[in-house]
C-alpha cells in the first residue's frame, strides 16, 4: 500500500480572518456585547437562562425576547448582572474589534446575528476537507483546461454563447461546468455507460481530510466589508466568526497514484498558477492580495472569481461573461423583458410589485396538516413558550412514505389558525402592522372595526373590502378559528397594542 499511496501534512497559514461557515448562526440576542472591552461572549443559554429564573425575571426576559431591540448585554446589566455572571455562562468569547462598536456619533450600532465557522462535535474550529478540496479542484480545472486548451474549446465557446441566456440561479451554466469537470477528471473507466458518475472521477484518489482541531482562541469577530475600485469601503450588516491572521491550518493530503494522475507538486503548481493568475486580473485591481508565491484563497468573502475558473480560461473575456453571468441569474425582482423571458422559458406567473420591478408569484395555499404537532403540543404542555408554524417557508406534500417540497409558500395566518385549533386553544392572536381591520381602508370614508361577529365579517368579505395576500388572509383566518367551535375567539391588532387588546381596550375581536 505505501508504494502507491502518498500522504502529505500540508499547513496554511492565515493571512487575513478566514470563515467557512455551516449555515449555523447566533441569533441577535444570543450574544453578550461588552461594547467597551470590544468582547463579544457566546453564553450557553440554559446556564444562563436559569440565573435568570432564580433571580425572578423570567416573564421579564420573556418579554424582552418578544419585544424589544436593544441587545442582551443592556438587558442584563439593566437587571444588575454582572461580568462574573457571564463568566460563569461562558462558552467562549470572541475579539470583536470595530464590529460592533458604536457609530461615529456615539450611537450604538443596531445588532446583527453572527454566522457562525464550521465546528467539531467539541465546539472546536475546524476548515472541512471539503472546503479544502474544492479550493484545489477548481484550480485543477483550470490547470487542465490551460494545459489543454484545444481538449476544452468547444465546452468553453458553448459557454460563451450560452451565458447571456436567462436562467435559474442554481442551473446557470451547470450542464457546461458539469462537462468540463467530466472531460478533466472523469478518466477511471468505471461506469463506460455513464461517464458523468462520480466514480469515474480521477478526483476519488485525492482524498483530503479535516484540518485539526483549532483553539477557541483563534477565533475573532469580522464585519463583511465591500470594496470598490475607487477604494471605498463599504461595511455590510453580515457578522461572520472568523480564524485570526497567523493560525496555522493543518490538514492531511493523501494521494492513491493507482487512481489520481496529480502528483502532490502539480497540485501545488496549480494553485500557484490559479493564484497569479487571480492577482494579476482580479484581486490587483483592487489593491488587495500579493504576487507572493505559495498564497491560496479560502472561504468565504475571497469573492465569486476565487470558486470559480472564468479568470484563468477566459482571461480578456472575463469581466463580460462574469458580468452577464450576474444578470442573468436573477434575484428576487426583475424588470418587464426578464419576466416576459421567464413567463415563456419556465411557463412562471409573473407580477410587477408596488413600481419595485416583477416578481414570481407561487400558491400559498391552506394547511391541512402540521407535521409536528405532537412535538409542539408536548412542549406546550410542558409550559414552554413554542415558536411554529411561521410563514414564508416551503410547504411539503405526502409522497407515499415521504415529504417532498411544494413549489409554493406556506401562509402564517392559516397555518396559525390551523395550529391553534390542532392545540385547542381558546385564543387566536394575529399581530400585524395595524391596530385595528378597517373598511375601505385608506380612503376617506375609512372606518375602524372593533367586535365583529364571524357574520359580519364573512358579509364584509364578500363585499371586497380587504386586500388579498395582505388583511384578507388574516381575517379569513380569524373567521375560521373563532366558528370552528363554541367560546373561541380571535383578535387582530398591533404588536405594540397586544397587552391592551387582549384587555378588550383596542384591535379588532371576531366571535360567533
Amino acid at each position: 500500500m505505501n508504494e502507491f499511496i502518498k500522504r502529505y501534512k500540508i499547513k496554511i497559514r492565515a493571512l487575513s480572518p478566514i470563515h467557512v461557515g455551516n449555515g449555523e448562526k447566533i441569533g441577535k440576542k444570543e450574544y453578550i456585547n461588552l461594547l467597551w472591552d470590544h468582547k463579544v461572549i457566546i453564553p450557553d443559554l440554559i446556564k444562563m437562562y436559569t440565573d435568570i429564573c432564580k433571580a425572578g425575571l423570567e416573564k421579564e426576559y420573556i418579554k424582552y425576547m418578544l419585544n424589544e431591540q436593544t441587545d442582551l448585554g443592556i438587558w442584563l446589566k439593566k437587571h444588575d448582572f454582572q461580568k462574573k455572571d457571564y463568566q460563569r455562562w461562558k462558552r467562549y468569547e470572541l475579539d470583536s474589534g470595530d464590529a460592533l462598536s458604536g457609530s461615529p456619533v456615539g450611537r450604538q450600532v443596531r445588532t446583527k446575528e453572527i454566522m457562525c465557522i464550521t465546528k467539531d462535535a467539541y465546539g472546536l474550529p475546524f476548515i472541512p476537507g471539503s472546503s479544502l478540496k474544492g479550493m484545489i479542484r477548481t484550480a485543477l480545472l483550470a490547470y487542465e483546461i490551460k494545459q489543454n486548451p484545444e481538449k476544452y474549446r468547444e465546452v468553453c465557446t458553448s459557454i460563451k454563447n450560452n451565458v447571456r441566456q436567462f436562467t435559474k440561479r442554481d442551473q446557470c451554466l451547470s450542464r457546461e461546468t458539469s462537462d468540463l469537470e467530466t472531460m478533466a477528471f472523469h478518466t477511471l473507466g468505471r461506469d463506460e455507460k455513464k461517464k458523468g458518475n462520480a466514480v469515474n472521477s480521477c478526483l476519488s484518489g485525492l482524498i483530503v481530510s479535516d484540518s485539526k482541531p483549532i483553539s477557541l482562541k483563534s477565533l475573532t469577530l469580522s464585519q463583511k466589508i465591500d470594496y470598490t475600485l475607487d477604494g471605498k469601503e463599504k461595511p455590510l450588516p453580515i457578522l461572520k466568526e472568523a480564524l485570526i491572521p497567523d493560525t496555522e491550518i493543518s490538514f492531511e493530503i493523501s494521494i492513491d497514484r493507482t487512481q489520481c494522475k496529480y502528483t502532490i507538486d502539480i497540485i501545488l503548481e496549480a494553485l500557484e498558477d490559479f493564484q497569479q493568475n487571480m492577482y494579476r486580473n482580479f484581486y490587483s485591481h483592487f489593491r488587495r492580495g500579493s504576487e507572493e508565491k505559495g498564497i491560496v484563497w479560502l472561504g468565504g468573502g475571497c469573492g465569486f472569481l476565487s470558486k470559480t475558473i472564468i479568470y484563468p480560461v477566459f482571461k480578456n473575456d472575463a469581466v463580460r461573461i462574469t458580468d452577464a453571468i450576474f444578470k442573468n441569474t436573477f434575484g428576487k425582482f426583475v424588470d418587464a423583458v426578464q419576466a416576459k423571458k421567464m413567463e415563456e422559458s419556465f411557463h412562471y406567473i409573473m407580477k410587477e410589485d408596488s413600481g419595485r420591478g416583477y416578481r414570481r408569484v407561487v400558491a400559498s395555499p391552506k394547511p391541512v396538516e402540521i407535521i409536528e404537532i405532537e412535538t409542539i403540543r408536548t412542549m406546550v404542555n410542558a409550559g414552554n413558550l413554542v415558536i411554529a408554524g411561521g410563514g414564508g417557508g416551503i410547504p411539503v406534500i405526502k409522497q407515499g412514505n415521504h415529504l417532498k417540497g411544494a413549489s409554493a409558500v406556506i401562509d402564517k395566518d392559516f397555518a396559525s389558525c390551523l395550529l391553534a385549533k390542532e392545540l385547542d386553544a381558546d385564543y387566536l392572536i394575529i399581530l400585524t402592522a395595524v391596530e385595528k381591520v378597517a373598511l375601505n381602508f385608506g380612503k376617506p370614508d375609512e372606518k375602524w372595526l372593533g367586535d365583529i361577529s364571524v357574520a359580519e365579517a364573512k358579509q364584509y368579505i364578500s363585499e371586497g373590502h380587504f386586500a388579498p395576500g395582505s388583511m384578507l388572509p388574516k381575517v379569513q383566518a380569524a373567521v375560521d378559528f373563532a366558528s370552528s367551535k363554541e367560546g373561541r375567539t380571535a383578535l387582530i391588532t398591533l404588536l405594540e397594542k397586544s397587552r391592551d387588546a387582549v384587555r378588550g381596550e383596542t384591535g379588532t375581536m371576531f366571535h360567533a
